[in-house]
């Protein structure tokens, strides 16, 4: 994979904790706007859903199947992405001593702890994560009509038997809560599996390669063209590039 950085290209180490929440964010509803056939204009940004349609009445949720600790690692990475050591807190910087990597001088990501083996598969490493944005959907989210998942699993040997799996555990996990998930994007890197959480049933969309390097490229020009507060309207931002 490959990942921008003010115009410039780096190679994705899939080791490597890049993540930075607003630019997976516009990368994943400009891969619904391409990829989903259910999607319609009038997206605006928000906080608890990412996005919202309003006329639509659908809620998107943006996460990533990654587990607590790397998630913690992810918010220092959010809250401190292109700052200068100097301009980071010392205890966060001697939390992760030895895993903070900088470009250009600045924080660009937070290596994996050395010696941690990965025992849990991406599949269930997104279980983990769907039960997290559950318990979110049903305390303090916005609930619309369609309230839809948005999971990057950064791995793209996803096998049928594995999201079949996967759904059927995500439905048990919401079979005891008020507020359910209608449709969960799993995002397999150069596909999209649109999981209709009712029906257990999905759908795979491929995504060509020409087709990822213009939606990273483009979500790169998005993601510094406005402040992207509150109400800001994806199609807006999208019709100025």
């Amino acid at each position: 994979m490959i990942y921008i950085v003010a115009g410039k290209s780096l190679h994705y180490n899939i080791t490597m904790i890049e993540f930075e929440k607003l630019y997976n964010e516009i990368f994943a509803i400009l891969s619904l706007k391409y990829f989903w056939r259910d999607y319609s204009d009038g997206y605006k940004k928000g906080e608890s859903p990412d996005w919202y349609n309003t006329e639509g009445s659908v809620g998107i949720e943006v996460t990533q199947a990654i587990m607590q600790e790397d998630g913690e690692a992810q918010s220092v990475v959010n809250q401190y992405l292109g700052r200068k050591q100097e301009e980071i807190p010392q205890d966060i910087l001697q939390r992760y001593v030895g895993r903070t990597y900088f470009y250009n001088d600045r924080l660009w990501a937070i290596m994996p702890e050395a010696g941690r083996e990965e025992t849990l598969t991406a599949c269930e490493k997104a279980l983990y994560r769907f039960g997290k944005k559950l318990e979110r959907l049903n305390t303090n989210y916005t609930e619309f009509c369609t309230n839809a998942l948005y999971l990057y699993l950064h791995e793209s040997s996803v096998t049928d038997e594995k999201t079949a799996r996967f759904i059927r555990a995500a439905e048990e996990k919401q079979r005891t809560y008020a507020k359910k998930f209608d449709v969960v994007f799993l995002n397999c890197v150069n596909e999209l599996r649109v999981a209709d959480m009712k029906s257990g049933s999905w759908e795979t969309v491929h995504i060509p390669q020409d087709a990822l390097a213009f939606m990273r490229s483009m979500a790169e020009q998005l993601r510094h063209s406005m402040e992207w507060k509150d109400g800001a309207e994806f199609m807006l931002a999208d019709d100025a590039v």
